[in-house]
């Protein structure tokens, strides 16, 4: 509409997320309004310049409409966040959004919450008490006022047109029954049943025709790269390159174990590089951090390697005319999409774009996996040196959010492991839904251990969703029937 009459401008369509903004057009809402964020030593950073704040400023006064999209990702604390910069940049901070005429929330809540907030949809009178509030410390207190104000004005949004239809599953009845029952806690036995028939031992590696991998924990995707990567290559006749990442420590001389942990380390939260990289001609790849918003190579992005690049000496070594293993990261790789049809500079493939490697501090979260009995929160000293990307084969449950895979491998199980290897936590509901829902057939779904039907059977939608989207259907509702009293039945 916008568009039509020639008044595009005034519309910011924005996502929560580098990967769900590129793939509308748009960018993340934090950098459309300047969103204050803490890298991971803790120090905080603007998105905004203040030398451009009055350049902000009169953009937002022009705009009349703003879109979020992936509103399941969106956490009180930045839905409080956007709302008083927005006051500030509209300069009318009475008002909520500063005045914005329109602002619009667009996403599916059956998808994973935001990441260390509380949802839009969290109930706080479901967990709290009076008591509870004597014994929080002062910043606990505030974070709590700004939840409240921000879900004071999430309850503000009454107008909702709820969109029902699974289009990805819309050819195969009996997967879209299967959804719509965990949707509503009312898997059955038979669901249970006929899912255990999608375990067979012999496809619990198989990655040939296509098929991806999606589970719920990273050790376990590293694991599934490598052997998936080696599968393509002899699918395909390609050679593999095993490439292994830098390591420098910055104030210690590490033990040969820590270095076989740091390289057996891979990509992760806050470490966008693996320990080291499989390479095959054609294999797909997802980007593992924001990079160029323009080119939309963004975290989260999927390509189609097409070929590395190599620093002058690095040291091969031969294991066959079909394996080779590099004793290093490459420069760069280079890589195609439909998105980057068209792109044209100088010393690479028309119609493809290089990532670069990069150098990152290994996340302190990472220090009791290279150093076991290191105390918490002590930063293992360590600087790796690679490609921020890795082989798109095996996704976690997290990142294959919006993707549509033609045949499957799922991990129907937990985040947490028991005592031995096959013993696990069971599956979330949410990460259940999440992974059957990347497929178009039941068929195409294979399982990469079998089904524990007993937790199966008893896993709920978490209640705070449940009953938020239960409110979201009576005013969506409640929005068509005033929209028909006022302009009468369209259709």
């Amino acid at each position: 509409v916008f568009a039509a009459k020639g008044a595009s401008s005034r519309l910011v369509i924005t996502a929560t997320s580098g990967t769900a903004a590129a793939g509308i057009g748009g960018t993340t809402i934090h950098s459309a309004v300047g969103l204050t964020f803490k890298d991971q030593d803790g120090v905080s950073s603007d998105t905004t310049m203040t030398a451009n704040l009055d350049k902000a400023k009169q953009r937002w006064r022009r705009r009349d409409v703003l879109v979020i999209d992936e509103v399941s990702m969106l956490g009180l604390l930045t839905l409080y966040d956007i709302d008083k910069k927005l006051r500030v940049l509209r300069g009318f901070p009475e008002k909520p959004f500063g005045g914005m005429p329109v602002v619009i929330f667009t996403g599916d809540f059956l998808q994973f919450g935001p990441v260390n907030q509380s949802s839009l949809l969290k109930d706080f009178k479901r967990s709290d008490d009076l008591r509870k509030y004597s014994t929080m410390s002062q910043r606990s207190l505030d974070k709590r006022l700004k939840e409240t104000e921000a879900q004071k004005l999430w309850l503000q949004f009454t107008n909702v047109v709820m969109l029902e239809e699974q289009k990805r599953a819309e050819g195969d009845a009996y997967l879209l029954g299967l959804l719509e029952r965990i949707r509503e806690d009312k898997q059955t036995a038979e669901d249970a049943e006929r899912l255990q028939t999608r375990y067979r031992p012999d496809l619990t590696l198989d990655f040939t025709g296509g098929r991806r991998a999606i589970i719920p924990l990273n050790r376990h995707r590293w694991d599934m790269t490598l052997h998936a990567a080696l599968a393509y290559s002899a699918e395909t006749g390609r050679k593999m390159s095993l490439y292994l990442s830098g390591h420098k420590w910055e104030s210690r001389v590490p033990g040969l174990e820590e270095r076989t942990a740091a390289m057996l380390l891979g990509d992760g939260n806050n470490l966008p590089v693996a320990g080291m990289f499989p390479y095959v001609e054609g294999m797909p790849v997802v980007v593992n951090e924001n990079k160029y918003m323009g080119l939309k190579v963004v975290n989260g992005a999927e390509f189609t390697a097409v070929k590395v690049l190599h620093p002058p000496g690095l040291e091969e070594i031969r294991i066959s005319d079909q394996l080779s293993i590099f004793l290093g990261p490459p420069t760069g790789i280079v890589l195609r999409s439909k998105e980057t049809t068209g792109l044209a500079f100088p010393n690479l493939p028309i119609n493809t774009v290089a990532l670069p490697a990069k150098n990152v501090q290994v996340d302190k979260k990472y220090g009791n996996f290279l150093r076991p009995g290191m105390l918490n929160n002590t930063k293992p000293g360590v600087v790796r040196t690679g490609l921020p990307c890795s082989p798109a084969f095996a996704l976690t449950d997290f990142k294959s959010q919006g993707r549509t895979l033609e045949k499957t491998l799922l991990g129907l199980y937990g985040t947490k492991q028991g005592a031995t290897s096959t013993q696990r936590s069971k599956c979330a509901a949410i990460s259940m839904y999440v992974q059957l829902s990347r497929a178009r057939r039941f068929e195409d779904i294979a399982l990469i251990e079998p089904l524990n039907v007993a937790d199966f059977l008893k896993e709920r939608m978490p209640d705070d969703q449940i009953d938020g989207i239960r409110r979201l259907n009576t005013l969506a509702e409640e929005s068509i029937a005033g929209f028909e009293a006022a302009h009468g039945r369209q259709g």
